[in-house]
């Protein structure tokens, strides 16, 4: 291999035109071999991998640690079972509107910089539903926390094909895929441990307590984790070396980009059959389960 490597090496979701719709490189910009992710050593590239699945579970925990706990809920603000119930409800409608804005905002600007903001919301989020005083905050809360938790299922997938080849992506996606099925398993049996073991009315609070200390933990992971999107890593090199290393198509800019992006999905879902009774089916198994 040549000592610099063309973003056109790559596979084709990262060669000359990103998935967004329209980026494009000038002939000259390139990474060096050590800079593309796929060159990194199976160490680091495990180290990444491990954080994502870590971050991937706290948040499918996150969604049903709330379950055992309904009840207390229920009798600390005076509401029924139905109405407590839409605390985990609304977490769940948050998984499915974050991607919808998260998703190709990582393709236009990076993942870093998705990533970061939302996972320090998704920790400080927790701390309202801990510190809820009615129904209506708990809710609330648990969607936002829901929204900015999402990145790390949706946008974490795009950063395990950034840095894994096809042939080496199974294992990683197996271990990243076990992780957030491993989640929902896990969160009613410590969910049930608290509320059991601390023997009190306001228990279910630490059922958002020890989410937000864990994710706050794992938020530290934040100060070394890198960029692996390959044409922000192509944009920040060329910024650098002073250059304008790359031009939207058209002369869009990246936010006329990243409108067409966040609309694309929805034109799908609603004009594209097979992506609408797809959408339902899991939809309906999503809430059974």
């Amino acid at each position: 291999m040549s000592a610099s490597t063309s973003i056109s090496q790559t596979p084709a979701e990262n060669t000359e035109k990103s998935a967004a719709g329209g980026i494009e490189f000038q002939d000259w910009s390139t990474l060096d071999d050590s800079e593309v992710p796929y060159n990194w050593t199976n160490k680091r590239k495990w180290l990444v991998t491990i954080v994502f699945c870590l971050n991937n579970f706290m948040v499918s925990v996150g969604a049903s640690i709330f379950t055992p706990a309904i009840g207390l809920i229920a009798h600390t603000f005076d509401v029924t079972i139905v109405v407590a119930t839409l605390g985990l409800s609304f977490y769940v409608l948050g998984f499915s509107m974050g991607p919808l804005v998260f998703a190709p905002m990582s393709e236009v600007y990076g993942r870093k910089i998705v990533n970061i903001p939302t996972w320090a919301l998704f920790v400080i989020f927790q701390i309202g539903c801990a510190l809820a005083k009615n129904i209506q905050t708990l809710v609330i809360c648990r969607f936002l926390v829901g929204t900015f938790g999402s990145p790390a299922l949706t946008v974490a997938a795009g950063t395990m094909t950034d840095i894994w080849k096809p042939n080496e992506l199974g294992p990683p996606m197996g271990l990243f895929t076990m992780a957030a099925f491993s989640g929902p398993v896990v969160g009613p049996i410590a969910g049930g441990f608290i509320a059991d073991y601390l023997h009190s009315s306001e228990s279910w609070r630490w059922s958002f307590w020890i989410p937000f200390i864990i994710s706050g933990v794992l938020g530290l992971n934040w100060l070394w984790l890198p960029e692996t999107y390959q044409i922000t890593l192509l944009e920040a090199k060329a910024k650098k070396a002073g250059h304008q290393a790359l031009h939207a198509e058209g002369g869009k800019s990246k936010a006329a980009i990243f409108r067409v992006a966040v609309g694309r999905p929805l034109h799908m879902l609603v004009f594209e059959p097979t992506v609408l009774l797809v959408s339902l089916y899991i939809s309906f198994l999503f809430g059974i389960l």
